[in-house]
């Protein structure tokens, strides 16, 4: 009966710390992350947290992988956006792992819900896994649970989850250092030859697929924890006495090792990121743009409760946006930290998180020290790196991520103190608790939405009737915050976009002039071309104008061709694109429109001066601005003042010259381009020239002139009984 008492009580006392000291700390907050964000009214009924921001690609991703998978189909490169090329995901922010975790809510509820109860985890799930960490550090409950809020309600998390998923489900990195701290300690204890063997292999399983993980949830992030972590162990090395370097030595090693089965695990998608490198941009996002402003650290911003109107000016001058100015600490909290190092400079331990903080803090002021909205000149520790391939990429301004993960470290060790009285220990937890009030959240900057699909999109009855099955579709407004990709979703995935909200915008698009006429909502002399050749080189079928499309392309499409079709259905405007523009364009190449566009600007140059002279007008006025004014140019090409008056906007170039012969009146045109790109012009117009210049000032000559950049100019005669 003793017995049986006595291992009642011990298996009710593992149930209560199990509960208490590990199930609560996440019930608690995630109960905190309810109270300032959820709406659980809205969660599954198709509205989206925070629209404003950019969950749309996110949502995208999220229905794309196990949709792709359950169809068969490659899900690391989709020909569904930016079609027909297809898009590589391993260089977006695709987060595969996040989007096969939900896969079961998204089958079920779909995207938006799962999207939605993803980012209502992914806070209380940082501050648990940093909760666990600091816990297993200082054995102190309540010090880590006060360390795991600050780390998973920092600014750095309430600022990215305005649409950011990948950047705030950040759960990992707690996770691992636990993990590689308890290694550290599991080397030093003295153990049977089997256990030993037995603990090292489930560490470098346990680390692989972690790292694995995380690279599927934010290649980003997974970079930057390799990169600052290989700086932690180094730094570790250098202070430990040599025994403990011993044990970093071999704990390394495990490392390593895991990192290697990680790749294996990886290899598929490693081997898309190889493949997909040559349609990255060099630089997708400025890393100098995006760096955190030191007065960030003291000054709150829209995300933050308090002090944000106050301090409304100085944050207005930060680079970036606010959800990427997520540095904000606060005063409180910062002289915490200053007192914390103080007492943790006595262990050689101490001293080396007192320098991994100082590196990642400097790094995250980014290349040049950005102060009041101003970019300096001063350089700083991140210009060393900015330039490397891997890391070349990575925003400074998120680095702010691990210096609240050291600042959660310092701040609960302060609090763990030991051999100080209870009132200075209540002291303690009253300045940190003041200083977490500084930095609560601005609930109200967060929002729940919804997109109005129009019926087209929605009733694959209308569908069927106009758009074949897999066809490409180009919808209007282009590339607009992601709303075609919800159509694209509500579709069920029924048809191919030559476009797509996928975080960047590969090469050969962004080479392509449509891309820019697209985005701009600015048409120009010879979007008929343009447009012709981008739908026909890009095998579009059909064209569908959604509300909120800017008229001007309602009168473009209206003016394209005799035999384009114009069906209004399902609340859209579509129009089905002629076999002739498809015949017409499916070859052409990027080189061969800039050929014909080039040419075609040529043209208009010198017929409208041809034009403009056979009116008789003063050859002193043929300048770009007196023919705009005067209907002989259009407002497309734009112009110029000044020393550039022969200017216009695009590259053209027309006016007065004196002729090469000293004989009669000479007018010359020009524009600049590749020599590839002019030498049709060259072609038709040089046994008419009186001259030509390429690049200019250097005279033409066709043996020594075949490569290279410049202005073409061409000088001709004006000759009023040729004319007449």
């Amino acid at each position: 009966m003793a017995l049986n008492k006595f291992n009642g009580n011990l298996l009710s006392n593992k149930i209560f710390n199990f509960f208490f000291y590990f199930l609560f700390p996440f019930i608690l907050y995630f109960f905190i992350n309810w109270l300032y964000f959820a709406n659980w009214n809205k969660l599954i009924k198709g509205y989206v947290y925070n629209l404003s921001g950019d969950p749309e690609q996110s949502i995208w991703f999220i229905k794309w992988w196990p949709w792709s998978i359950l169809h068969g189909i490659n899900p690391f490169i989709s020909y569904y956006i930016w079609s027909p090329n297809g898009f590589n995901l391993t260089w977006a922010t695709s987060m595969p792992s996040l989007a096969i975790m939900a896969s079961p809510i998204t089958l079920i509820f779909g995207p938006i819900a799962a999207y939605n109860i993803l980012c209502l985890l992914a806070l209380p799930l940082s501050a648990y896994s940093a909760f666990l960490l600091l816990r297993y550090i200082t054995k102190n409950p309540f010090a880590s649970f006060v360390g795991g809020y600050l780390f998973g309600f920092s600014s750095y998390e309430i600022a990215e989850a305005s649409g950011h998923l990948n950047l705030i489900f950040v759960f990992i990195i707690p996770l691992i250092c636990y993990l590689v701290i308890k290694r550290y300690h599991d080397v030093a204890k003295i153990d049977n030859h089997n256990s030993m063997k037995r603990k090292r292999l489930i560490f470098i399983l346990l680390l692989a697929t972690m790292i694995a993980f995380q690279v599927g949830i934010s290649s980003e992030v997974a970079a930057t924890m390799t990169f600052f972590g290989f700086i932690s162990i180094g730094l570790f090395y250098i202070f430990a006495n040599k025994d403990n370097r011993l044990r970093i030595f071999r704990l390394s090693v495990d490392i390593a090792v895991a990192y290697f089965v990680s790749m294996i695990l990886l290899s598929p998608f490693l081997y898309y990121i190889v493949v997909g490198y040559s349609q990255v941009p060099k630089i997708i996002n400025s890393p100098t743009y995006y760096s955190a402003d030191l007065l960030n650290y003291i000054v709150s911003t829209p995300v933050t409760r308090f002090g944000r109107t106050i301090f409304a000016n100085i944050v207005s001058r930060f680079t970036g946006n606010y959800s990427e100015d997520g540095a904000y600490i606060g005063v409180i909290l910062i002289a915490t930290v200053l007192f914390s190092i103080k007492e943790q400079l006595k262990n050689w331990w101490g001293k080396a998180i007192v320098i991994i903080t100082a590196v990642v803090f400097a790094s995250s002021l980014g290349p040049y020290l950005h102060i009041n909205g101003v970019v300096t000149k001063i350089p700083l520790l991140w210009r060393l790196f900015v330039y490397l391939p891997i890391l070349r990429d990575p925003l400074p301004t998120r680095f702010t991520m691990y210096v609240f993960l050291m600042v959660a470290i310092f701040i609960t060790l302060w609090l763990n103190k030991k051999n100080i009285s209870k009132k200075d220990k209540i002291y303690r937890y009253v300045i940190v608790f003041f200083g977490l009030v500084l930095i609560l959240p601005n609930t109200n900057i967060d929002s729940w939405g919804t997109i109005k699909t129009p019926q087209f999109f929605k009733d694959k009855n209308i569908m069927k009737r106009f758009i074949n099955k897999e066809k490409t579709v180009l919808i209007f407004p282009y590339n607009n915050g992601g709303l075609m990709d919800y159509y694209q979703m509500k579709s069920k995935m029924y048809f191919k976009m030559p476009e797509g909200y996928s975080g960047f915008v590969p090469k050969n698009f962004i080479d392509s002039p449509a891309f820019g006429m697209f985005n701009s909502n600015k048409i120009s002399y010879d979007y008929i071309l343009v447009i012709s050749a981008f739908i026909g080189s890009h095998n579009v079928r059909a064209v569908i104008l959604t509300p909120g499309t800017p008229k001007i392309w309602h009168l473009a499409f209206n003016d394209m061709h005799a035999h384009w079709k114009k069906i209004k259905a399902g609340g859209v405007t579509l129009y089905e694109v002629p076999n002739i523009i498809l015949q017409s364009y499916k070859h052409i190449t990027l080189s061969q429109l800039n050929q014909k566009i080039s040419l075609l600007t040529f043209n208009r140059l010198y017929n409208l001066s041809m034009k403009f002279l056979k009116n008789n007008q003063r050859l002193s006025n043929l300048f770009p601005q007196y023919l705009e004014f005067h209907g002989y140019l259009s407002k497309s090409f734009g112009y110029q003042t000044g020393s550039a008056i022969n200017w216009t906007k695009n590259g053209g170039w027309i006016g007065r010259w004196g002729c090469p012969d000293g004989k009669g009146e000479c007018f010359g045109v020009g524009i600049v381009g590749n020599i590839n790109n002019l030498k049709p012009i060259i072609q038709k117009y040089q046994s008419q020239a009186k001259q030509i210049f390429f690049p200019y000032p250097k005279v033409y000559n066709a043996n020594k002139s075949s490569k290279g950049s410049g202005q073409l100019l061409m000088i001709f005669n004006f000759n009023k009984k040729i004319i007449k």
